[in-house]
């Protein structure tokens, strides 16, 4: 508000820009959301084209992907497809599995399927839709049965002595032993993880007049690798989407799961062929068209999405010369721009900011990424000639996920997809 102190300004200011997805059903978030998809073209906007997968899906049952990147917003659209299809008359359900999943863990279908439909069934309890013994402790009966007692679960003639949910998400150790002994009685952990998913949607469905059941799977692209990981971490994500389509279909069910946007360039037949219709994907904002060139769209959506965030943004900067050179720096990444805002905020001593002060928050963005091996900065100098990834091998395939992942390179859309830079990153390239 004009009345605020400048401190109490840059507080307030520091707190709207902080990154989190939109709750469209909350009428404030609402008024910050800005819809970056043009109206006129709804080919593309992902979740118009999700809305007429699973409208058009030839039975109950199907499997969707969505990707985007991380900071791309893709929480806040899934949402979005949430409303949308409600609206249609679906039961959705929407289940986030981080803080179920160990980040920097591999992921087999086994603990994949038995981690998801947990989740699900506390979403369910949350929202009051199910009630009765939780999933939790039925997979801890499975397990039983499944005699497991030889990776360490002490099983008394009913129950394993687990916490099995905790162990999941905190013990890795537990979680590769169990996975390799899942994936030895991998058919029989489908069956029952698709049993009991499929039980639940039709209960929803007896008790619901909508037109079916959708379950919406997020965060499964957060999965990670670290510098001990060596890859394994995103090699399994690509295996579980790549090859096991069939075991991802839950009788009664629309799911939509959420994936790496690097799956779509990495395995583009697998999932084409596997999954219903082509993988829509969010990417940022083209700030800067294909081949050089201000994109005054872009660079517009994202001043606005500024000025929801709080509309005393010039309080801050003042020029419209600086604050074009925040949006254009941020290539367009949602996340990059309410990073560099914040980062101005914190070396902010004097209102409005000079010219200065947007430097080094500009500068700042890129000092993680200055020592870019002569490999890499090749690597990066052809996706900057050519407007797309060499994957030739697999140490390219390697680097192409992990420079997404880092946002290092940022996926567009203008007509045709195409692959850049991020600009700070961009001027460190010889």
């Amino acid at each position: 508000m004009p009345n605020l102190s400048d401190e109490d300004f840059l507080t307030e200011l520091n707190e709207a820009m902080i990154e989190r997805p939109l709750d469209l059903t909350n009428e404030d978030d609402r008024k910050r959301y800005v819809q970056i998809y043009d109206p006129s073209d709804p080919e593309a906007d992902p979740v118009a084209l999700l809305t007429n997968q699973i409208k058009r899906a030839r039975s109950s049952s199907s499997a969707h992907l969505f990707s985007g990147f991380r900071g791309s917003g893709k929480s806040t659209e899934l949402r979005r497809l949430q409303n949308k299809l409600q609206f249609l008359g679906y039961r959705v359900v929407y289940v986030d599995l981080d803080g179920y999943l160990d980040a920097y863990t591999p992921v087999g279908v086994g603990d994949y399927l038995l981690t998801l439909a947990g989740a699900f069934d506390d979403e369910l309890h949350r929202l009051k839709l199910a009630k009765g013994v939780s999933v939790w402790k039925k997979a801890s009966g499975w397990l039983s049965k499944w005699e497991f007692e030889e990776i360490g679960l002490t099983a008394d003639a009913k129950v394993v002595k687990v916490d099995l949910k905790a162990s999941l998400r905190d013990n890795p150790e537990f979680r590769q032993r169990l996975r390799q002994h899942l994936d030895r009685r991998l058919e029989v952990v489908v069956k029952a993880v698709h049993d009991e998913i499929g039980a639940q949607a039709a209960k929803l469905a007896d008790a619901s007049t909508g037109t079916g059941i959708v379950l919406l799977i997020d965060s499964t692209e957060k999965l990670s690798d670290t510098d001990d990981t060596n890859h394994a971490v995103r090699s399994s994500v690509r295996v579980l989407f790549a090859q096991n389509a069939r075991r991802l279909r839950f009788p009664g069910v629309h799911a939509v799961y959420s994936v790496p946007p690097d799956l779509t360039v990495l395995e583009p037949q697998a999932l084409s062929t596997n999954y219903e219709g082509r993988v829509p994907s969010l990417t940022a904002v083209t700030v800067e068209n294909k081949g050089g060139g201000r994109n005054e769209r872009g660079v517009a959506l994202l001043l606005e999405v500024l000025q929801r965030r709080h509309r005393e943004i010039a309080r801050l900067i003042s020029d419209p010369v600086q604050l074009d050179r925040l949006v254009l720096a941020s290539g367009g990444n949602l996340r990059n721009l309410l990073f560099l805002v914040r980062s101005v905020v914190e070396r902010t001593f004097n209102l409005p900011v000079a010219a200065r002060t947007i430097d080094g928050a500009i500068k700042g963005m890129a000092d993680d990424f200055r020592y870019l091996t002569s490999d890499e900065n090749a690597w990066l100098q052809e996706l900057t000639k050519q407007q797309w990834p060499r994957l030739a091998t697999d140490d390219d395939r390697r680097r192409f996920s992990e420079f997404l992942e880092r946002q290092v390179v940022l996926p567009y859309r203008n007509g045709t997809e195409w692959y850049d830079v991020t600009p700070p990153v961009r001027e460190l390239l010889l």
